[in-house]
């Protein structure tokens, strides 16, 4: 016993398996997943490098606490290590120092003569007074070839 209505257009009005209400149906352009799949991070390698970097970092200095970037703070680990004497941190604050012209690189390169192993007998003291020889002698030469 079906209705004129129900016979004329069975599709539109009937509710059931695989027909929901009308009201709840999908739009036309619609997606069935308004928020969609979530997608993979990019994998950027220098811009996750230049994050990783600039990410911030608390350090104490006595009662004090700031925020650094982590490559700051490396820096300045870098630099506490070469001041208490090790070799190979003296041997890359010059390197980066040199490289970023933080310092004049024809004054205060570390001579070839400077070893792992000389280095590691010196004093932080001893090797600042070894290269304010060298700048005295570098001035020097400089002099000499300006007058002559």
């Amino acid at each position: 016993m079906s209705t004129q209505s129900d016979d004329a257009n069975p599709t539109l009005d009937r509710v059931g398996y695989k027909r929901p209400p009308k009201h709840t149906r999908w739009r036309p352009g619609q997606s069935g997943n308004p928020s969609g799949q979530r997608r993979k991070e990019d994998f950027n390698l220098p811009s996750r490098i230049k994050a990783i970097f600039s990410d911030p970092i608390a350090l104490r200095k006595g009662d004090k606490t700031f925020r650094v970037s982590a490559l700051e703070a490396m820096l300045i680990a870098l630099r506490n290590k070469a001041m208490s004497g090790d070799a190979r941190a003296i041997r890359e604050m010059f390197k980066i120092a040199t490289e970023f012209n933080a310092i004049d690189s024809s004054n205060t390169t570390l001579p070839r003569e400077f070893t792992d192993d000389f280095l590691n007998r010196l004093s932080i003291s001893a090797v600042e007074e070894i290269l304010e020889a060298y700048k005295k002698i570098d001035e020097e030469d400089k002099m000499k070839k300006e007058k002559g």
